[in-house]
């Protein structure tokens, strides 16, 4: 028995390391180890073995697909609803297998899940850096045609969103930094010098990739990281002092590999130099217009909004009636995912999707594990740029870690207060 439940659980650490590997791959690999996952799962259910979950964190859990059920009750355009309710379906799948699954989360299961993401994005990362280096051969390393190796021009050789990949590549650099200043000092010299290599393909990609809100957001939780670690080892001038030289030579590199990048933060503040690019409307301007338009409908719709079949064709109208030509072409979406429920479902979104924010934020801050809240923090500062949840790139990787990172901490809670018994 105890050979068939180890035998149980290394087949679905296998699987949650596979849905974990696919993130970064085509849908229609990760939709197939979802599906492998499901299966094994319901498997367990029909012999039994599964668990019975606790009912309050799997309601807090499927809040945001609980948000699209009730949106579709409202909603007029029921094909939309259809399209929204399929694309949310991790944030009701995932807790529920995960939860009920008769199986620990520790932290070696956890890193084995890791590496998975990991190996997946570093596979990613290193065919678009070939592709960087192929084509900067090729040109005789002209920075003319650096703008092609850029943002969307880039990730589009593997089919991803410019931003979601980002997403993916700053959490792989948060958990390498946390391991390595959790680990770093028994590690040999080979491993040092291969998380070194691996976070510096990494962090080119990120530079390449040029997403503003990724690389701020990713800068600021990586160096709360740093401080809050080395701060229990040296004092804090010796830690200030290399914080500033790591800083200055990571912002001198950024700017000097990929001045692009440098035209991109410019266009925030609009001093940019607009010969490199044709397209003038960037970054805040382009957001701004969003923002606007999703606090008007929030204004006439605010207790409940205009549901989840709906909120595009309203966001639609409002881009005619202003004359946004290219927000109402592109069929832009609110770019910002606090806005977003609030035009689907209004301050009962709001306050449904805090909740379930309020109730993570709790538990990680009771956790001596402080992960966790540094992986919350990079998700919700990208919140405020990007509609992730209603993407089914961005649905996945946060119904994913979300889940599993609270699995893990309760599981990591429970063994502890069961050993201090």
């Amino acid at each position: 028995m105890k050979f068939r439940k180890l035998e149980s659980k290394s087949i679905y650490l296998w699987l949650l390391s596979s849905v974990a590997f696919t993130i970064p791959l085509p849908m229609l690999f990760n939709n197939i180890s979802i599906i492998l996952l499901l299966s094994f799962w319901l498997f367990l259910c029909f012999r039994k073995q599964t668990n019975k979950p606790n009912l309050k964190t799997v309601l807090v859990l499927t809040i945001p697909y609980l948000l699209l059920v009730i949106g579709a009750f409202y909603s007029k355009n029921l094909h939309q609803v259809s399209i929204e309710l399929t694309k949310g379906l991790p944030f009701l799948l995932l807790p529920i297998i995960v939860l009920t699954m008769p199986f620990n989360i520790l932290k070696d299961d956890f890193r084995k899940v890791l590496k998975g993401f990991i190996f997946g994005n570093f596979l990613v990362c290193l065919f678009l850096l070939f592709i960087v280096l192929k084509t900067l051969v090729e040109e005789n390393f002209s920075t003319k045609t650096l703008w092609g190796l850029t943002h969307q021009s880039l990730s589009s050789h593997v089919d991803l969103n410019a931003i979601y990949l980002s997403l993916y590549v700053s959490l792989c650099i948060t958990f390498l930094l946390h391991f390595f200043l959790t680990y770093g000092k028994n590690l040999s010299i080979k491993c040092k010098t291969l998380f070194a290599f691996v976070s510096l393909l990494f962090l080119v990609l990120l530079i390449f990739l040029s997403s503003r809100t990724v690389m701020i957001s990713c800068f600021i939780v990586n160096s709360a990281m740093y401080i809050h670690y080395e701060l229990k080892k040296h004092n804090a001038v010796k830690v200030l002092v290399r914080f500033v030289l790591i800083i200055g030579f990571l912002f001198v590199g950024i700017f000097t590999v990929n001045p692009i990048f440098k035209w991109r933060v410019e266009s925030v503040f609009d001093i940019q130099d607009n010969t490199i690019s044709s397209n003038k409307e960037q970054g805040i301007k382009m957001r701004n217009k969003l923002w606007s338009s999703s606090v008007e409908i929030f204004k006439g719709n605010w207790l409940i909004g205009v549901g989840t079949g709906d909120f595009k064709d309203e966001l639609e109208k409002v881009y005619k009636e202003n004359n946004y030509r290219i927000q109402y072409r592109h069929h832009m979406n609110s770019h910002n995912q606090y806005l977003s429920y609030s035009v689907s479902n209004g301050m009962l979104g709001l306050l449904l999707f805090s909740l379930y924010i309020l109730y993570c934020v709790t538990l990680f801050i009771k956790s001596k594990n402080k992960l966790p809240l540094f992986i919350l923090l990079t998700i919700l500062m990208c919140f405020m740029t990007e509609s992730h949840l209603y993407t089914n790139k961005g649905v996945i990787v946060v119904a994913f870690f979300m889940t599993l990172l609270l699995k893990h901490t309760k599981d990591t809670e429970e063994i502890g207060l069961n050993e201090k018994g």
